[in-house]
């Protein structure tokens, strides 16, 4: 949700028609497309990536954005209503913190980004680095807190079956020392 609403926002700043999240998996093997504007079934992107493949992997090894200019001979196309729109200038950027990757941005326009527009994008790469860091900061803390509850559940289940397994094994003892004061 992320990804999308946050790509739409920039979008008409940016004069995007392209853009694309991508995030790990658990393993961290392989980079997803987890949302972004512009891309659809028919567009031709990838949905993953896995280590040193395409620019999107490459990004991972540098560390730092790839701007591709692309020539109008071989473009990049977004499919829309109108028909194919050839974009111009893809940028591929890192999402990350002090000490690792968190995800990768990819943005393009049907033309050249202008230097204001590119002070603004790198302005706005730490902030999004934010947000994916409280965003992955909530996530998981939804996530133990939804295996918190499964387990408090599951003890509370075992506790009950305890106290009827209990019940039933003093029921038990009771008939033994009636047989056992019967027998005397």
């Amino acid at each position: 949700e992320f990804a999308d609403l946050f790509s739409r926002t920039l979008a008409p700043i940016m004069g995007l028609v392209y853009a694309s999240f991508y995030l790990f998996n658990k393993d961290k093997s392989t980079l997803k497309r987890i949302g972004g504007y512009g891309g659809d079934k028919m567009t031709p992107h990838m949905q993953t990536f896995a280590h040193g493949e395409g620019l999107v992997s490459q990004v991972l090894k540098e560390q730092k954005s790839i701007t591709v200019s692309l020539s109008e001979e071989e473009p990049f196309e977004v499919i829309t209503g109108l028909g194919r729109i050839q974009l111009r200038t893809p940028i591929i950027s890192p999402i990350k913190n002090r000490y690792r990757t968190l995800a990768v941005l990819e943005i393009a326009s049907i033309t050249s980004f202008d230097e204001q527009q590119i002070l603004f994008y790198n302005t706005l790469l730490p902030l999004i680095t934010e947000k994916f860091q409280i965003l992955t900061g909530n996530v998981a803390t939804q996530t133990l807190l939804d295996k918190t509850q499964a387990q408090s559940l599951a003890l509370a289940t075992s506790s009950q079956q305890l106290e009827v397994r209990q019940g039933e094994l003093e029921k038990i003892n009771k008939k033994l020392e009636e047989q056992t004061s019967h027998l005397e």
